[in-house]
């Protein structure tokens, strides 16, 4: 709706007024501090400037109120005419609306989530990187994008030999090495390998295959289903390492000291060179990084996402560094950097130590509180905010757990639905802008406003990476929706139960977009 009003105002009054939400305190739908430039520019008063842009835009029937708001805010009251004609459009088909009204250029994508090294179990902190970068792709898929989901698979290095170590000890009945892995996961493995008598000369790689079946169904039991699982050792196999070694060779870009190989990645906006072939001989991990990212380029993506976690900042600037110095492209890489997850148990938080073996995992998680209650739960705070997850919270049926509330007002329009069907049969009610002007009412009004701003919904999402707006929208239109069923008669109202039906299409889309099976009972 925003794009829209800005459009129409730029037809009407030949100015680019750029529109945003005022603060909650400000009686108005949209706000704008165009008098503010203006002034700039023309060294003319404030207010002078904001009183001649109001005459302009009252005439404009899309308003019922433009006013003034020191020290130089012009604010906006949608009329309700305007609000009647664009639901109708809206109302006739929400997927074309919302994709006719989200102006993007059609990219390839490809995000990278999860992608937790193949040492044990996920914990619950990979579950949030999961449903962001999930929550992201289905805004993607929604919208018409290609869009691929990969798991990135570390599957080399010393930590690996670390792990083969760890559980071969437990296979021989000893304890780990005391830097190794200690979880009882391995224990289990390790049982599992004596009863199929397997002859064993790799053991990190064996290690490595076993738990990431035990990923890969975390994963399934989670909802969430990768296109690739993209193994490091394959940049080895394929040639690629060699290949952007030879680049940046060619480029100038690599020295020695100290018997290792530095690339020069301050050149690039880092804040110091990084070493990519220690003094052993051995790849560095970010060599690894950064062959990976030249292949995702290479197989043609656009946007590469990634959701890391917080303790991952400081390899954003050297990634970045990296990807222009061997492509010349800069901004293609989007990092999402989500805060940590802390479970509460009986008023006290766990541990997460993946070596120690002591963390919550992400299964026991799902096994208490349920696939879709965790995916939502695991969203209700913007990705930059420490999430407190409390399982007896989490487990609770009332309209005090916000996952019940959504829920709940799809599943009591379901069943209004179904009310309405066994008691007056099927019914077709045609959506007219002159029926609407006479039956809609003052709460109808601020529902379909909050319908209508679905598109500025999904473009903000993609603009901040975080899904997190979509279940604050939920909530905000749940709430609406309580309340408007609480105080209004519905269900011999024909108009009602067909507004109702749109409000009910709207959460389940949602919900689908994030994951989540909308349920028509509870």
């Amino acid at each position: 709706m925003k794009k829209i009003l800005e459009k129409r105002i730029k037809e009407n009054i030949d100015i680019e007024v750029p529109l945003s939400s005022p603060p909650q305190w400000v009686d108005a739908d949209f706000s704008t501090n165009v008098a503010f430039r203006i002034v700039k520019e023309e060294k003319r008063n404030v207010q002078e400037v904001a009183d001649e842009l109001i005459r302009e835009l009252k005439k404009m029937y899309e308003f019922k109120d433009v006013y003034f708001l020191k020290p130089g805010f012009i604010n906006f009251k949608i009329s309700d005419d305007f609000i009647i004609e664009e639901f109708l459009k809206f109302s006739k088909d929400i997927d074309e609306y919302v994709r006719r009204n989200v102006k993007r250029e059609k990219k390839r994508v490809l995000i990278e989530c999860v992608s937790a090294n193949p040492t044990g179990p996920l914990h619950i902190g990979h579950g949030r990187g999961g449903v962001i970068g999930d929550g992201l792709r289905g805004v993607y898929k929604f919208l018409g994008f290609d869009v691929s989901f990969e798991y990135y698979v570390n599957d080399r290095g010393k930590q690996i030999e670390l792990l083969g170590e760890s559980l071969k000890a437990r296979y021989n009945g000893g304890n780990p090495p005391e830097n190794g892995y200690k979880g009882d996961y391995l224990i289990k493995i390790a049982e599992k390998l004596k009863k199929e008598k397997r002859e064993i000369d790799n053991w990190g790689e064996v290690a490595v295959n076993e738990i990431l079946s035990i990923i890969k169904e975390e994963l399934s039991i989670f909802g969430m289903k990768f296109d690739r699982f993209f193994h490091e050792t394959e940049l080895y196999k394929n040639g690629t390492v060699d290949e952007i070694l030879n680049i940046l060779n060619e480029k100038g870009l690599i020295y020695e000291k100290d018997n290792a190989k530095w690339f020069k990645a301050k050149e690039f906006g880092d804040t110091e060179d990084r070493v990519i072939i220690k003094s052993d001989g051995t790849p560095t991990y970010f060599l690894s990084d950064i062959a990976y990212h030249y292949d995702k380029l290479r197989r043609g993506y656009d946007v590469l996402i990634n959701t890391w976690g917080a303790d991952h900042h400081g390899y954003v600037k050297r990634l970045e560094a990296g990807i222009q110095a061997l492509t010349g492209k800069k901004d293609i890489l989007k990092v999402v950097l989500y805060q940590l997850v802390r479970v509460k148990r009986k008023g006290e938080l766990v541990s997460m130590s993946t070596r120690e073996g002591e963390f919550i995992e992400l299964r026991k998680v799902i096994d208490e509180v349920g696939k879709d209650v965790a995916r939502i739960y695991l969203l209700l705070k913007r990705y930059s905010t420490p999430l407190d997850f409390d399982l007896e919270e989490a487990k609770k049926k009332s309209m005090d757990n916000p996952v019940y509330y959504i829920q709940y007002a799809h599943a009591r329009i379901s069943s209004i639905l179904r009310k309405r069907k066994e008691r007056f049969g099927d019914f077709n009610y045609e959506f007219s802008k002159e029926k609407l002007k006479d039956v809609v009412i003052e709460k109808e009004i601020e529902i379909m406003k909050k319908l209508l701003f679905l598109p500025d919904l999904l473009s903000f999402v993609l603009d901040e990476l975080d899904p997190y707006f979509i279940v604050d929208y939920l909530l905000s239109l749940s709430s609406l929706f309580h309340n408007y069923y609480n105080y209004e008669r519905i269900l011999e109202n024909e108009w009602r139960i067909a507004f109702i039906e749109k409000i009910k299409d709207v959460i389940g889309k949602l919900l689908l977009i994030l994951g989540i099976k909308p349920l028509e009972e509870m």
